[in-house]
């Protein structure tokens, strides 16, 4: 089911507005509310919830990535020629 030609702004008013969340759920959650004969404010309730879940995981990522938690690396890769560790003692402790 096609939406109507103001679509693209709507869409576009959204990025404009930074509502990235709603923006990218605007069709889905529009045809899927018209579908299930939902209410102007159900369908609103929708896309509210999918700019906040947008933005919870846009700040998790961020956090994360701030945090700079070690990342865990293999051995497989580790170069023992130019390191002064036993490579058969590090596969003993595996």
């Amino acid at each position: 089911m096609p939406l109507g030609k103001n679509t693209r702004l709507w869409i576009d008013g959204l990025k404009e507005l930074k509502l990235l969340g709603m923006a990218t759920t605007f069709d889905e959650a529009v045809i899927e509310g018209i579908c299930r004969k939902q209410t102007i404010q159900e369908i609103l309730g929708d896309l509210i919830r999918a700019e906040k879940v947008k933005r919870q995981t846009r700040s998790i990522r961020y956090q994360m990535k701030v945090a700079r938690f070690p990342t865990l690396k293999a051995l497989d890769g580790f170069d023992f020629t130019s390191s002064q560790i036993n490579e058969e003692r590090m596969e003993m402790q595996k």
